[in-house]
Formats: C-alpha cells, sequence, structure tokens
C-alpha cells in the first residue's frame, strides 16, 4: 500500500463538510459516516492489538485502510477481492470441532470479549457499506465478521 502525505487543514471541517477526492461533501453523507464506522474499527482492533501484538490483526488493520480508501474513490477494487479470498482460506482452515453447536455468550475474558465487541461494529459497517453500494467492501466485511467470530475462539 502507497504511504500518502497527509498533512491535517485544521478548521477545515467546521463548517459540516468534508472533502472526497477534491469535492465538498456533508459531513452527514453516508460514505463520511461509513468511514467514521471504520475509523472507529480500527481503533478498536488497535486497542486489541495493545495487549499482545498480533500479525493477522495487523493484517486486518491495513485491511480497513485500504477499504475506507476505496470507499472514498481511491484504490483497486483487486485489493479488495484478493483480501476477501484470503479471508475466505482462513475461515476454511479453521478447526470444524472449535465452531459451537449452539449459541454462546460472550466476556470468557477480555481480549474474546472486545473481538466480539468489534465484529459487531463490523456487522453495522457492513450495512453502510451496502448502503453506499460498494458491494466488494460489505463481503469483504461480512467475512471479516466471520473470522473474527471465530477468532474469539481461539483466544
Amino acid at each position: 500500500m502507497k504511504k500518502l502525505n497527509f498533512k491535517p487543514k485544521i478548521g477545515s471541517g467546521d463548517t459540516g463538510y468534508t472533502d472526497i477526492k477534491s469535492m465538498k461533501v456533508k459531513k452527514t453523507d453516508k460514505r463520511i459516516k461509513f468511514n467514521a464506522a471504520l475509523d472507529k474499527i480500527n481503533a478498536l482492533i488497535g486497542l486489541v492489538r495493545s495487549f499482545k501484538k498480533d500479525k493477522e490483526l495487523f493484517k486486518i488493520q491495513q485491511d480497513i485502510l485500504k477499504i475506507s480508501s476505496f470507499a472514498a474513490g481511491y484504490g483497486e477494487k483487486k485489493e479488495i477481492e484478493n483480501s476477501i479470498e484470503l479471508l475466505t482460506l482462513k475461515i476454511k482452515s479453521f478447526p470444524c470441532a472449535k465452531i459451537p453447536k449452539k449459541f454462546i455468550v460472550f466476556g470468557s475474558n477480555k481480549k474474546s470479549a472486545l473481538i466480539n465487541l468489534i465484529r459487531t461494529e463490523i456487522r453495522i459497517a457492513e450495512i453502510q457499506a451496502w448502503e453506499i453500494n460498494k458491494k466488494e467492501i460489505a463481503v469483504y466485511l461480512n467475512r471479516l465478521s466471520d473470522y473474527l467470530f471465530l477468532l474469539s475462539l481461539k483466544k
């Protein structure tokens, strides 16, 4: 992923507008709300990673940044599709014996509880992705929700 030179424009959003690809957009625009949801997800994943460095979660954070960029009109659809394929493979490789056969109550430990909190935020973001007609992103988020559910069982 390319690094962008970013210098915040302090106060530029004080009017209730922001920029997407050099276009002024209301901060209440669905795309802005969606990117705010992704920002929250990324921050929550960072919180979980602060307990113990985790390469898988770091990769997911990188994916979330790509998705945020893609939702704003940058990046390649193929990058999202590749991330979907990788998550699908990880899900398929998960041992079936560990998958519960009934509903479970979350909170057996802090890390698992936080991962499930993130998973619920991802489900909300997935709905928002469908609202802004970003099918690839919605599919990725659906897959990510499944993956994090399984990951929470491991932790």
